[in-house]
């Protein structure tokens, strides 16, 4: 799978309101953005995005899944 968009900043505020009261998931959505953003920044994930369930799902790059698949 490629990713080559993630999902959105009001995608995961809409995702975290299922769990918290508004001001908590923009809270939320606002750190977990900054975090997913960081992982791409570093090279650790691609994208990400959800998955047919409905979950924050991860793309690991290229070097990660290599990395781990040869354990």
């Amino acid at each position: 799978m490629s990713v080559s968009q993630s999902v959105s900043l009001e995608a995961l505020t809409d995702y975290f309101r299922a769990f918290y009261d508004e001001d908590q998931a923009r809270a939320e959505a606002r750190e977990a953005w900054y975090n997913l953003k960081q992982m791409r920044q570093q090279g650790y994930i691609d994208g990400w995005f959800f998955d047919r369930h409905g979950y924050l799902a991860l793309e690991p790059s290229g070097w990660v899944v290599e990395r781990f698949s040869n354990k």
